[in-house]
């Protein structure tokens, strides 16, 4: 008897952009405004990265993917960093070497995973227009290679002193990302006025999700719990307030007139219940005793709350291996065609022996 068990891989699955991969930055939005020059000519940036560490953005990619019912997280290796249309070079110390942009960046790693930061200001006399980040990373999934892609705005505007920007960021080390089932994560509705940040007691928040074009109330899967405002404009955000992405938005208001003055949107990501595949095998128990039993997968990809999201991908490729990680071609091939489901015959599983086959179900999000 062979018993077959299955890799699950949801792979470059689309929703917002990229449904596994998030850019996530510690200090929500990476934001600056020039603000002219001073009596010596220098130029004037809020928030100044350049003289202040703890104002400067570290971008660091969460790449997330469900196998084997769990969900992980991939640590990405042979990262690569481009500023605008410029690939980033770097020395042995992590600084960037570019011409116009030496030491400008600094490539760092957040708890084991590469990441980026802003050691210089980028807003100048000449760069008053928003710039972009792009970050290229390879990742293995399963027995699969890949690498993978995202790219995030970084905001740079003239001086604007009677502008108010808001900015939903992490109030903790999870860059607004619930990695662990059942997790939470702060996030912190900050306020700036000309580039520096207001004083807490000086403004409120309502926080809010958009449903159908409205705004309504934040709360957990059962109704309640509403996400309220406090003193420090810090609050949590549960799992269960998230089906794999929830866009928080925030509503300034002044705290004494209650007058509206700025908005902002920020993502939370929960990456440990993620859009993942349903294998939906016939026998459930994925055994095979005789020469003309079979195993036959109708996979679907559904979302955080078991809702089947065809749009994502509706048909899959699949890819045989023994436990050694050796490719086993399927007398039912669909390794390279995407197809709506496989079977998996006795013969195929015989080839894998002494151990058991593994499947990969990769979702295909072209069809």
């Amino acid at each position: 008897m062979s018993e077959i068990r299955e890799v699950t891989s949801v792979r470059r699955l689309r929703n917002a952009g990229t449904v596994t991969v998030y850019l996530a930055c510690n200090q929500g939005d990476a934001y600056q405004e020039y603000r002219g020059k001073d009596s010596n000519g220098n130029d004037i940036v809020k928030p100044d990265w350049a003289a202040n560490d703890g104002l400067r953005p570290v971008w660091t990619p969460i790449i997330g993917a469900a196998v084997n019912k769990s969900n992980i997280q991939i640590i990405p290796t042979d990262d690569k960093w481009t500023y605008n249309t410029t690939l980033l070079t770097f020395d042995g110390s992590g600084l960037s070497t570019n011409a116009g942009l030496v030491g400008t960046f600094k490539r760092v790693t957040v708890d084991g995973i590469p990441s980026l930061k802003a050691m210089k200001n980028l807003a100048s006399e000449t760069n008053q227009d928003s710039d972009t980040l792009k970050f290229d990373g390879a990742i293995k999934v399963g027995t699969v290679d890949d690498r993978v892609q995202k790219t995030v705005p970084i905001t740079i505007v003239p001086k604007s002193e009677s502008v108010y920007k808001g900015v939903i960021m992490g109030a903790d080390n999870k860059n607004l990302v619930i990695a662990e089932n059942g997790g939470s994560c702060k996030i912190f509705a900050k306020l700036l006025y000309g580039g520096e940040a207001v004083e807490n007691g000086k403004y409120v928040v309502l926080f809010k999700k958009q449903v159908n074009g409205a705004f309504v109330n934040i709360t957990d899967s059962a109704g309640n719990n509403t996400v309220l405002d406090n003193a420090t404009h810090t609050v949590d955000i549960t799992a269960d307030m998230v089906n794999s992405f929830l866009n928080v938005y925030a509503i300034f208001k002044d705290a004494t007139t209650g007058a509206e003055l700025t908005t902002d949107v920020g993502t939370v990501q929960d990456v440990s219940d993620p859009l993942r595949v349903v294998k939906n095998a016939v026998p459930a128990d994925e055994v095979i005793e005789s020469d003309t039993d079979t195993v036959v997968y109708t996979p679907q990809v559904v979302d955080s709350a078991g809702n089947v999201r065809p749009e994502f991908a509706s048909k899959f490729k699949f890819f045989l291996s023994n436990e050694a990680g050796q490719q086993i071609v399927a007398d039912y091939d669909n390794s390279a065609t995407p197809s709506a489901s496989q079977t998996i015959t006795a013969n195929d599983a015989d080839k894998a022996a002494p151990g058991d086959l593994v499947i990969e179900i990769v979702g295909d999000d072209t069809y």
